[in-house]
């Protein structure tokens, strides 16, 4: 196999590396959904136990929670919305590249349900507090969390104002478009070396003269 056969062959087996890393970054399917933060789903834990009298609220510790009626535990109850987009080519004024960008957020609600239901079935108090009642209990609530640890409740008082957002760039599909990118160069470098190789190749030295025959 002479050398220019070889380099044929070789341009032609690394070509389909490139060709396979854009196809995958192509075709790599959208990322998955994002969990909710650990410190919205943790917000609660230990439980928080009011119990009322005559409409002024105060904590009540789980292990004397028996010792009242009615106790309440607090909730969160919440409101999820998650997209994916990608988007390639010039649009607002903006270029984008093709890359993944997920964009998560969700809304809360405070809410207040009956934790000594089985214990009280004949009490007529209600199932879960009225949103003029939670808004009394959402300051003892917060400071609570706050006396907990710090930070805590103010963590609260912005998820029940403004929610939770989170954006997200960095997923394995981004990481593979980043190397579809970085490959096309690098091929194209390899296939410039090779030609300039194949070009500047020196020629084959002349055949040796053949001596004249001497004259008898």
């Amino acid at each position: 196999m002479n050398e220019q056969v070889r380099r044929v062959l070789f341009i032609i087996a690394w070509s389909c590396v490139p060709v396979a890393v854009i196809a995958a970054a192509i075709w790599a399917p959208p990322p998955g959904n994002q969990p909710e933060p650990l410190e919205a789903e943790t917000i609660f834990r230990p439980t928080i136990l009011v119990t009322t009298n005559n409409g002024d609220y105060r904590l009540v510790a789980f292990e004397q929670f028996r010792n009242y009626q009615p106790v309440y535990a607090l909730t969160l109850l919440k409101t999820g919305r998650q997209t994916v987009r990608r988007n390639f080519g010039f649009e607002q004024r903006t270029w984008y590249f093709g890359f993944f960008r997920s964009h998560a957020e969700w809304h809360y609600r405070l809410d207040a349900t009956r934790f000594d239901a089985a214990l009280h079935e004949a009490d007529n108090s209600p199932a879960s507090l009225p949103a003029p009642e939670l808004k009394k209990v959402r300051a003892l609530v917060v400071t609570e969390l706050e006396r907990r640890a710090a930070g805590r409740g103010r963590l609260l008082e912005d998820m029940l104002n403004h929610g939770l957002l989170i954006e997200k760039f960095w997923c394995w599909q981004n990481v593979l478009t980043i190397l579809a990118y970085l490959v096309i160069p690098l091929t194209l470098t390899v296939f410039a070396q090779c030609i300039l190789r194949t070009r500047q190749r020196p020629a084959p030295p002349p055949p040796p003269e053949c001596a004249p025959l001497p004259n008898d």
